[in-house]
């Protein structure tokens, strides 16, 4: 968990601009699309308010950095590359995360919800990594029922926020932009990748061809 984590942080701030590109490219039917701007539909109460998946109380004056969000009622949604699952995806407003990054502080509490698992953990804010394009992200630990830390990472960058936390039911990852996102668990973000083949390709073996956009031919 450790070491994913840390790539999570490493990629999201030295890649604050092109990672998301190339997170869509060629992987799915939906490419990166232009969200109208008009107010987001009002947020879904799928948390307990007022505690965490322990029952220890969160305080009201600790927003959550993100809010669910009826996806019914949303014409142009964040793209979803083909090879997730949908399972266990919840759309999410995350305009309050991206608009307090540039204000984030050590020691600064933070609300994270977790509503598929109906979750609420009021987290404390360790570690603040600064990076290119005035991307930040945010590292800390929430403490579960059973005592154990929780750590969770949250990034913005330019039009991009992205997220990683860690639950007793597995980690959940959060891809989207600067207004809308979807939270879903990282075994749905895997469904569509094959074990059973390498990720490396050995000196003299061909690449293969690509079209315009990056799909193999």
């Amino acid at each position: 968990m450790v070491l994913r984590v840390a790539l999570l942080v490493a990629v999201a701030l030295t890649l604050a601009v092109a990672v998301w590109w190339t997170a869509w490219r060629g992987t799915g039917t939906q490419g990166p699309q232009t969200e109208a701007p008009r107010p987001l539909p009002p947020a879904v109460e799928t948390a307990t308010p007022g505690t965490t998946s322990g029952g220890d109380a969160v305080s009201a004056s600790v927003p959550t950095l993100w809010r669910a969000i009826d996806e019914r009622t949303v014409d142009v949604k964040p793209a979803f590359t083909d090879g997730w699952s949908q399972a266990g995806r919840v759309l999410v407003d995350v305009t309050r995360a991206a608009a307090e990054a540039r204000t984030w502080q050590v020691g600064d509490p933070v609300g994270i919800d977790i509503p598929q698992i109906g979750a609420r953990y009021e987290a404390t804010i360790d570690r603040i990594d600064a990076g290119p394009g005035y991307a930040s992200a945010a590292r800390g630990l929430a403490t579960d029922a059973d005592g154990r830390k929780r750590r969770f990472v949250v990034t913005v960058g330019p039009g991009r926020v992205f997220a990683y936390v860690d639950t007793p039911a597995g980690s959940y990852e959060l891809i989207g932009s600067d207004r809308l996102a979807w939270l879903l668990p990282s075994s749905s973000m895997m469904a569509g990748i094959d074990f059973s083949k390498p990720d490396y390709i050995l000196p003299g073996e061909s690449r293969g061809s690509f079209d315009a956009e990056g799909k193999a031919r």
